[in-house]
């Protein structure tokens, strides 16, 4: 997997906060957001993170394949900017 997307994925499950596919993809150089869903690799919890605009859950994802806590915050990165600024810890 890309160092630049295991990034994105330790921090976003260490903050428990999502970040939709196209916001992850403009954090990491403009990538289309189906390119992000192949860079996830396997369904797996740390990879529920990265989750439809519309809906906020990770698409085509089990309910074991989630995180237990993908859902225990409502915040969700919209932006690859938002998300780009809070992993350099600067206030959103």
């Amino acid at each position: 997997m890309d160092w630049r997307m295991e990034r994105v994925l330790t921090f976003l499950n260490r903050t428990k906060i999502r970040a939709t596919y196209s916001a992850v993809g403009e954090a990491l150089g403009e990538l289309s957001g189906q390119t992000v869903g192949g860079m996830l690799g396997e369904r797996r919890p740390i990879a529920s993170w990265v989750v439809n605009s519309k809906t906020g859950r990770p698409t085509n994802y089990e309910t074991t394949q989630c995180h237990p806590d993908l859902y225990k915050s409502s915040h969700i990165h919209f932006t690859g900017i938002a998300l780009l600024r809070h992993m350099a810890g600067l206030a959103e």
